[in-house]
């Protein structure tokens, strides 16, 4: 999971978090499995 914080010119703060992507045997298992080895895509919150 990646996540990041950027502070903005307006005070608030920009968090976004990122799903990383499966690998090797992480991979393989999610495909047997028949689940989505990237959930979640980019989610983005201003606070």
């Amino acid at each position: 999971m990646y996540h990041h914080k950027e502070s903005r010119c307006d005070g608030r703060t920009l968090h976004v978090r990122k799903a990383t992507r499966a690998e090797g045997a992480q991979r393989d298992i999610y495909r047997a499995l028949g689940l989505d080895a990237a959930p979640g895509g980019v989610k983005k919150m201003i606070v």
